[in-house]
């Protein structure tokens, strides 16, 4: 088979097609599929069930922020209570998306400030992080390379 491009009329006459050097993946699209083993097992479990109640607490919000873009201007802003002096904030203990922040003063003992609550040995916002993903069908793999990498 030739493998030169060719106009049209030569293919049609000769009968030979433009080489295709990959070949093009099969894609999902769940409007046309919906096969059942696609799922991750998490989700074909969270499907069997009618109706998941999550409890809500409106005096927490969680949100996802640049830390050093929105603690550094704070640091501009704030002075420390005890001796006057400047602040910075770092992060400590960073476990997935939980971590803890540290108010550094010159002449003061660091404060730590979780930066939500801790529950047995991981932070509230990793769980309910995973819960959502694995409403939606997303595993721990996709979540750490897609979206966390």
């Amino acid at each position: 088979m030739n493998r030169k491009k060719g106009s049209k009329e030569l293919r049609e006459f000769e009968g030979f097609q433009k080489s295709r050097l990959h070949k093009r993946k099969d894609v999902f699209n769940p409007k046309t599929e919906c096969n059942e083993e696609s799922f991750s097992a998490s989700a074909k479990k969270l499907k069997t069930q009618k109706e998941i109640i999550v409890p809500q607490d409106n005096n927490i919000e969680y949100r996802i922020l640049n830390f050093i873009t929105v603690f550094s201007t704070i640091s501009d802003f704030v002075k420390c209570k005890q001796c006057n002096g400047e602040i910075k904030f770092q992060t400590a203990s960073t476990r997935g998306l939980g971590f803890k922040i540290v108010l550094m003063c010159n002449s003061c003992e660091p404060q730590y400030i979780p930066s939500c609550s801790f529950i047995a040995h991981s932070y509230e916002i990793n769980r309910r992080f995973l819960f959502t993903m694995r409403v939606l069908g997303i595993g721990l793999k996709d979540i750490q390379k897609v979206f966390c990498g």
